[in-house]
């Protein structure tokens, strides 16, 4: 039976490594450039029903293809930037955003080098970026990859140098170079003590190191090696010796998100943008810079002499991904998941009409362009509680429908795109604080309520007798190294900071610590606690106040703009 002729001249064989692929002349003309320019010129393959392709695999053009004809495109991390390079070597144009798309939820601190360098290579911008802010912010878990050992010297110079590099001390950094050098990759007998200095002196502040701390790999590489880091610790402690060292300090680029609903619809002009309030956003305020404005009003009052003025402004806004209805959606509720996703989840429109925002909402902290619709809320829920433990999104209590309060606690796997339900709160309420740390969940209102991850039970904790008496009302768990702290909540004008050890269940006052306002919402950034609520003393409604957990010393309260209502505080890593 003889074919259609339109069918036979459509009918393209790709031959890859001595296999073949059948695909339609049509679709490739219409999904790649490449072939487009191939078929529509003077080539030899433009009339051909047989092409060979050559600098390929069959393993990554041939989902490609499949992709052209309806088929999903399936991936594996193993398998995921062999195809993506394919898809950018023959330009299919659409399946090169859905390879982006994958690679950059896939990226580990394994890859993220690998990704960064062959992003770069193709060109792909918005890939490049993210790739970039995931290696300097897991910097801790990136300096043990194969990739950073294979660094070259200027490599290795530049991705330690750079300003937002996510370290604790810059010990941290001179160890990576150590590390770097010791990598069989990176060592010849000839790098000298004077060679470690010359590398260390392009990327770490050395002024700011304590060499008697830092993790040296080179005392386990033998005699010789020993002998050459005692005379690069000599050269590094040598006054005579000048290091010109970097001239710029490190940057932790954490921000504080409010929920933020102007007094009234109006344009006006920021350092960073004229912006127009349709509804409620999310405001993202600079935590250096406010620790910075903090540190000046330890113990002063002179900055809030005049209430009535513009205070401390935002650095970006986010508009919420509810659309018109935003400014009529409440109860819906924030958190974080691994330091690179912010979720946002349920909420009411019009309280009592039954317009439920039954959505799962995921916006990429490291990719910050929109928002992505990533789950179905099983039940109405507002006014509850969300917090992240590993994989998982817990939905804790709240109000459901017939505002009738919820016992009820679900989870959502974000790897298998799950929902289950938990075991319910022993005491249900709504407007619950919630932490998740060392799996496990701290839900606070008037009571505590603790649930374990292993075991799905919920059990109460009491705190100490000379806490109690502090005659607190309602708690804010946060969490802080080994420990759990809980701030005091709508009392006498005073957050009272309370620790409390989760492997002892000892509680006491933190360092007699206070926050000077009538906190609504706290979070914590770096070392340091960040309340927003009523001062004591002011005639303005609210205002930022700042407790350092190290030094224990607490700010005077810092305004904001006075036409912006602010709710909701969370402490995120966003690289602007």
């Amino acid at each position: 039976m003889e074919r259609n002729n339109d069918t036979t001249n459509d009918e393209v064989r790709l031959i890859v490594e001595n296999q073949t692929i059948i695909c339609s002349r049509k679709q490739l003309i219409l999904s790649s450039d490449y072939f487009q320019a191939m078929f529509n010129a003077n080539m030899l393959e433009s009339e051909a029903n047989e092409i060979r392709l050559k600098d390929v695999s069959y393993e990554s053009l041939y989902p490609l293809i499949r992709h052209l004809h309806g088929e999903q495109l399936i991936f594996s991390t193993d398998s995921m930037c062999e195809i993506l390079s394919t898809a950018c070597m023959f330009q299919f144009s659409d399946a090169v955003k859905t390879c982006v798309r994958y690679v950059s939820r896939n990226i580990t601190p394994i890859n993220c080098l690998k990704i960064k360098e062959l992003s770069q290579s193709l060109h792909l911008v918005e890939l490049f970026n993210i790739a970039t802010k995931y290696s300097l912010h897991f910097f801790s878990d990136v300096r043990n990859s194969n990739a950073f050992r294979e660094f070259t010297q200027e490599q290795l110079v530049n991705y330690l140098s750079q300003e937002t590099l996510n370290i604790e001390s810059e010990n941290e950094v001179l160890s990576a170079v150590l590390h770097w050098v010791e990598s069989t990759e990176n060592v010849s007998e000839n790098f000298s003590a004077e060679d470690i200095l010359d590398v260390a002196k392009k990327c770490v502040q050395l002024k700011e190191v304590d060499i008697t701390v830092v993790d040296n790999p080179i005392e386990d590489m033998g005699e010789e090696w020993k002998m050459r880091f005692r005379e690069f610790t000599k050269m590094l402690n040598d006054a005579s010796v000048k290091i010109n060292n970097l001239p710029k300090e490190r940057y932790k680029p954490q921000y504080i998100v409010a929920v933020a609903e102007a007094e009234t619809d109006e344009e006006r002009e920021e350092p960073n943008a004229i912006y127009r309030f349709m509804g409620k956003s999310l405001l993202l305020y600079d935590s250096n810079k406010l620790a910075d404005q903090a540190s000046k009003r330890y113990g002063s009052q002179s900055s809030l002499d005049n209430p009535d003025s513009i205070g401390f402004t935002f650095d970006k806004r986010i508009d919420l991904p509810f659309g018109e209805e935003s400014r009529n959606c409440n109860g819906f509720s924030l958190c974080v998941l691994g330091d690179r996703d912010l979720y946002v989840s349920g909420g009411e429109v019009d309280f009592g009409r039954n317009k439920w925002q039954r959505s799962l909402w995921r916006y990429d902290l490291f990719n910050p362009a929109k928002w992505e619709e990533v789950a179905y809320i099983p039940s109405q829920r507002r006014h509850h509680g969300s917090c992240c433990i590993s994989s998982d999104i817990y939905l804790v209590g709240g109000f459901g429908q017939y505002r009738q309060i919820l016992h009820s606690v679900t989870k959502y796997n974000t790897e298998t795109d799950e929902w289950n339900d938990c075991a319910s709160l022993l005491h249900g309420d709504f407007s619950l604080s919630c932490i998740g740390h060392h799996g496990k969940i701290y839900a606070c209102k008037d009571k505590i309520q603790c649930y374990s991850v292993g075991t799905d039970q919920w059990s109460y904790i009491e705190l100490s007798d000379d806490v109690r008496k502090l005659g607190v009302f309602s708690w804010i768990p946060l969490a802080f190294e080994k420990l759990i702290l809980f701030v005091g909540k709508w009392y006498k004008n005073t957050g009272h900071i309370v620790e409390y050890n989760i492997e002892s269940g000892e509680s006491e006052s933190y360092m007699n610590g206070l926050l000077p306002i009538e906190p609504e919402s706290v979070c914590r950034a770096q070392d340091s606690l960040i309340g927003l609520g009523q001062p004591s003393t002011q005639s303005y409604e609210k205002a930022f106040a700042q407790f350092n957990l190290k030094t224990g010393k607490q700010s005077q309260p810092i305004k904001y703009d006075k036409r912006l209502k602010l709710s909701g505080l969370l402490a995120v890593t966003m690289y602007l």
